[in-house]
C-alpha cells in the first residue's frame, strides 16, 4: 500500500475513509495522471462543500474503496466515471441513487433531473493488436536494449486483429480505417444506450457521457469540425462526437487528416446513423466529461427540454467549457445553429469535392 502523494487529494479522500491505496490500483493511476487527478480533486472538493446524504456518501465510499484496491480495468474506469459524475452533480443539487424497480432505472436523480452515466471504453481488439505488435518487436530485438513503438487507434480500431498464432493481421471485413468517425459514433452510443430505456417520458433526462476515463478525449474533440497545421500543411477532420448527437444520416464526414488544398482520393464519407438527439426526444441534454472539463450539448428536439431555471443551474457545473458547448436560451435558436453548422460542413465538403475534380 502507498500514500497518495498529492496532499489535497489525499485529504479529500480521507473524508471517505481512504488513507492508502494499492500501488497499482485505479486510484493510484488516477493520482499519477495530471488531468484525472485534477478532475477527481475538483469533484471531491465540490461535493464536500455542498455535502452528500448518508446513502450517497456510503455509495461513494464503497466505490472509492474498490478503486483503491483494484487495478485499472474497463469496469473500474466506469466506476470512477460514475463516482465523479455523482460528486460533480452534487454541486448543483442533492444526488439520490434510485431504488431498482421492475423497469430499468437511471444512475442518479439530481433534483428534478434524471441522470444516466455511460463511460465507453477503448477498442478491446485494438489493445490486443498493440500488445502483440510490441511483443513481436521485443522478440525480434537483437540488442540487450531496444525501443518498441506501436501505433494504435483505441477509439475506433484500425481494422487489424490478432490471429490464433498471436500475429497481427488485417481484418478484411473491418471498415474502421475507412470510416473512423462512424465507428466512433457507434462506440459513443452503443445500441443499448441508444434505446435510452432508463429515461422517463415527461422528465428532464440527462446523459452524462464520460469520454475521459475510457477514451481520454479533450473538449476540442467535441467540435463539429476542426483543423491543425503540421509541417506546413493544414489538415481537416471530423471526430464524430458532435455528429453522434446532432448529425443526420448521409451527412459528410471528413476523413482523418484531409487536406483541402490539394486533390485527394476521398475527402469525405457519409454518416451512417441519425444523430441520437433526433431519434431520442426524451433526452433533454448530454453532459460530456473530458480531460479538460465538461461540455454541454442540449437537445433542440427534446420533448421535455431543460427548464430555464435548471439550465441556469447547470451553467454552474465546475469546469463547464461554453465555447465547445451547444445550448441556448431559445430552443429554436439552438436548432437553427445546429442546422446552420451542418450546412456549413456540407459547403466545405462540396468545396473539397470541387477541388478534386478541377
Amino acid at each position: 500500500m502507498i500514500e497518495i502523494p498529492d496532499g489535497n487529494l489525499r485529504s479529500l479522500l480521507a473524508q471517505f475513509g481512504i488513507a492508502e491505496v494499492a500501488a497499482r490500483s485505479t486510484l493510484a493511476t488516477i493520482s499519477a495522471n495530471d488531468a484525472l487527478r485534477r478532475g477527481l480533486t475538483i469533484a471531491l472538493d465540490r461535493a464536500s462543500r455542498r455535502g452528500l446524504d448518508k446513502a450517497m456518501t456510503d455509495r461513494v465510499e464503497s466505490s472509492l474503496q474498490r478503486l483503491a484496491r483494484e487495478e485499472v480495468s474497463d469496469e473500474t474506469r466506469a466506476v470512477a466515471a460514475e463516482v465523479e459524475a455523482g460528486l460533480r452533480l452534487a454541486w448543483i443539487d442533492a444526488v439520490v441513487r434510485p431504488m431498482p424497480g421492475k423497469r430499468p432505472t437511471c444512475d442518479f436523480r439530481v433534483g428534478p433531473l434524471i441522470v444516466e452515466v455511460y463511460c465507453p471504453q477503448q477498442h478491446v481488439e485494438e489493445r490486443r493488436v498493440v500488445q502483440a505488435d510490441l511483443a513481436a518487436q521485443a522478440k525480434a530485438a537483437t540488442t540487450p536494449i531496444s525501443v518498441a513503438i506501436a501505433i494504435g487507434h483505441p477509439a475506433t480500431g484500425s481494422g487489424r486483429k490478432v490471429d490464433g498464432e498471436g500475429l497481427v493481421v488485417r481484418d478484411a471485413a473491418s471498415q474502421a480505417a475507412s470510416f473512423p468517425a462512424n465507428k466512433l459514433i457507434d462506440r459513443l452510443l452503443s445500441r443499448k444506450k441508444r434505446e435510452a430505456t432508463q429515461f422517463v417520458v415527461g422528465e428532464q433526462n440527462i446523459l452524462w457521457l464520460d469520454l475521459k476515463y475510457g477514451l481520454e478525449f479533450l473538449a476540442i474533440d467535441c467540435m463539429p469540425i476542426r483543423s491543425c497545421v503540421s509541417k506546413g500543411t493544414c489538415f481537416v477532420g471530423t471526430n464524430g462526437v458532435w455528429h453522434a448527437f446532432y448529425g443526420r444520416r448521409g451527412d459528410p464526414l471528413f476523413a482523418e487528416r484531409t487536406v483541402l488544398e490539394y486533390p485527394v482520393p476521398r475527402a469525405t464519407y457519409p454518416q451512417q446513423r441519425e444523430g441520437w438527439f433526433r431519434e431520442v426526444p426524451q433526452a433533454s441534454c448530454a453532459i460530456v466529461s473530458v480531460l479538460d472539463g465538461v461540455v454541454r450539448l442540449d437537445n433542440p428536439w427534446a420533448s421535455t427540454p431543460v427548464a430555464p431555471a435548471i439550465s441556469e443551474v447547470l451553467m454552474g457545473l465546475s469546469e463547464l467549457r461554453p465555447e465547445f458547448s451547444w445550448f441556448d436560451e431559445q430552443t429554436a435558436t439552438l436548432m437553427s445553429r445546429v442546422e446552420s453548422e451542418r450546412r456549413r460542413i456540407e459547403w466545405v465538403a462540396r468545396g473539397a469535392a470541387a477541388g478534386r475534380t478541377s
